[in-house]
């Protein structure tokens, strides 16, 4: 029998390769088929139930990184002067990544920039509570969001892991929701966390800039059922002096109002409380919920800017504002009787603004 010529068996050889090598990527194909079809979570929910969760922190698509912590009673900026989280936003964050379902879209790293992940990217980082004591930051778990998707949900990935995920839930909105601050950060005064679920404002000390110190009292009304389907409040507020109630204008409602929503745009360091004259302020507003403890907005004379510091003694937060708020916060009792125009919806910032106020805080 003559043996084989060498060409022979190199075309035998390159045979079986083509042959091992479809194998192999029809294995990895199936692989990756299994995989995309599994509906599952980008984090097992058995790891998140494990953790004793105490800090998050966002890296920014700017590069910047900003932790929050909880201080045993409400969650903190530990980047920014301390500023109340946005209770709203970190939970819809939170839920959107422990809670989205779907399923693995790819685990080829050459794929990755086709789902969003090139360039810098949000990344948000679970903390324990070694957060602030740790070298490390106790990290629990972190995921980098690639690009949502038209409608709902989007990619994700776990930092450093090959298995791009698409979610049904979505991240990026609680992230994106304050243009001109840092993700999170609750926008207002009066954090929406406080009085509590379900709190309502009854009591409303006012001591003016101008004018001599007064007191709101929210009073129940008799309302028939028909009324209460034309939209009338279950209630009024007279002006208290001593035992004499006086009625109010209708935009008392507004005041009311605005005060669940006196929004601020630049952050202080509680610590200059003093230097800014919080000890000595040039007026104040002290609000009594139905339930806990009363919250104190104490205003202080303008400083070299020309705004007003104004700080909320409930958390501590200190706050620069334009220098008309100091009567939009504190009105006279005259600004608040019958016939007096409405300078709240005129013209002050978001006071019209629904809120809570008088009513119950959302």
């Amino acid at each position: 029998m003559k043996p084989w010529p060498w060409k022979s068996w190199l075309v035998l050889l390159l045979v079986i390769v083509a042959l091992v090598a479809g194998h192999s990527r029809l294995q990895s194909s199936a692989r990756q088929s299994r995989a995309a079809s599994a509906i599952g979570h980008p984090i097992p929910k058995e790891t998140s139930e494990s953790w004793t969760l105490a800090g998050l922190s966002v890296e920014t698509p700017d590069g910047r990184t900003v932790y929050y912590a909880n201080d045993g009673a409400q969650w903190r900026c530990l980047s920014y002067h301390g500023v109340i989280v946005d209770e709203g936003a970190r939970g819809a964050l939170v839920n959107a990544l422990l809670g989205g379902e779907g399923v693995v879209r790819s685990t080829d790293p050459r794929r990755a920039a086709d789902f969003g992940f090139f360039g810098r990217t949000w990344r948000v980082r679970f903390h324990g509570p070694n957060m602030m004591k740790d070298p490390g930051r106790d990290v629990l778990h972190a995921m980098e969001l690639g690009k949502p998707t038209p409608g709902a949900g989007g990619y994700v990935r776990a930092v450093d892991a090959r298995e791009i995920w698409s979610i049904d839930t979505d991240p990026w909105s609680p992230l994106s929701a304050g243009e001109r601050r840092l993700p999170l950060l609750d926008p207002h005064v009066i954090p929406q966390s406080w009085p509590g679920p379900g709190g309502r404002v009854d009591r409303i000390e006012v001591a003016p800039a101008s004018g001599s110190p007064h007191t709101l009292v929210r009073v129940s009304l008799e309302r028939t059922p028909q009324e209460l389907r034309a939209g009338l409040p279950g209630h009024a507020w007279k002006i208290e002096r001593g035992s004499h109630r006086q009625d109010t204008g209708s935009q008392v409602e507004s005041f009311a109002r605005f005060i669940g929503r006196i929004p601020w745009s630049v952050a202080v360091d509680p610590t200059q409380a003093s230097e800014l004259g919080m000890d000595r302020p040039i007026a104040r507003l002290r609000l009594h919920p139905r339930e806990g403890a009363p919250a104190e907005i104490r205003v202080g004379a303008p400083v070299e800017s020309g705004e007003i510091p104004v700080q909320n003694t409930a958390t501590g937060c200190l706050f620069l504002l334009p220098p008309y708020f100091v009567d939009l916060i504190a009105p006279p009792a005259a600004v608040l009787q019958p016939g007096h125009g409405d300078p709240w919806t005129g013209g002050g910032g978001t006071a019209g603004t629904p809120s809570p106020g008088g009513a119950q805080r959302r």
